[in-house]
C-alpha cells in the first residue's frame, strides 16, 4: 500500500461504512479511480483509497472548524471536516488526524494556546489576522482564543473582526 497522510490508518480502515461513502463520493467526482468488478460493480484499489478519502473529506465533508494565524508556520491552517458521520482534522503540515466521534476544536485551541504563551509559537506578524470560524458561537473562540493574540492585534471569529485589548477581546468597531 502507498503512503498517506492518514495518522491513524488503522482506526480509518475499522471505521464501517467509510470506504462505502468513498466509493458513491468516487461514483460521482472520480470515476476514472474505479474499476469494474464481479457483475458490473465498481471497486476501488486500496493504493487509490487513501487519496480518495482523502479528496471526499475535503470536496463533500461540511468544514466544522478552521483556524489561520495569519503568520507562515507550521499551524498556519487547521481545519477539522465532518464526513461520512466522523470528524477529521488537516494541520497546516497537510496530515490528517481521526476519525474522531466529536469536533475537538477546544482541545487543539487550548494546545495552541499553550504553544503560544511557551514561545513555542511564533507571534502573529504586524498587520495579520489569525481567523477562526466553525459550528460554535463566537464567545466560545472568545474565550479560547484571547491568549493566541497579541495585544492590538486582530482576530476574525466567525466572520466578526475582534481586537485584543487588555480587557481581552472586544468587537471591532
Amino acid at each position: 500500500m502507498l503512503a498517506n497522510n492518514f495518522n491513524d490508518w488503522k482506526d480509518v480502515l475499522a471505521l464501517k461504512g467509510l470506504r462505502e461513502a468513498v466509493l458513491l463520493y468516487a461514483a460521482d467526482e472520480a470515476s476514472e479511480y474505479l474499476e469494474d468488478g464481479p457483475g458490473g460493480t465498481k471497486l476501488m484499489s486500496d493504493d487509490d483509497y487513501p487519496y480518495l478519502l482523502e479528496r471526499a473529506i475535503k470536496e463533500k465533508g461540511e468544514c466544522v472548524f478552521y483556524f489561520s494565524r495569519g503568520a507562515d508556520d507550521q499551524v498556519e491552517d487547521h481545519v477539522h471536516y465532518l464526513f461520512a458521520g466522523k470528524y477529521f482534522e488537516y494541520d497546516g503540515a497537510g496530515q490528517v488526524g481521526g476519525p474522531y466521534d466529536n469536533n475537538n476544536a477546544d482541545i487543539f485551541l487550548d494546545l495552541i494556546s499553550d504553544a503560544y504563551e511557551e514561545g513555542f509559537v511564533a507571534s502573529p506578524e504586524p498587520d495579520s489576522t489569525v481567523s477562526v470560524s466553525g459550528d460554535f458561537p463566537d464567545e466560545f473562540f472568545v474565550k479560547l482564543c484571547t491568549n493566541l493574540v497579541p495585544l492590538g492585534h486582530r482576530i476574525e471569529i466567525n466572520s466578526t473582526l475582534y481586537v485584543r485589548t487588555p480587557a481581552g477581546l472586544v468587537p471591532k468597531v
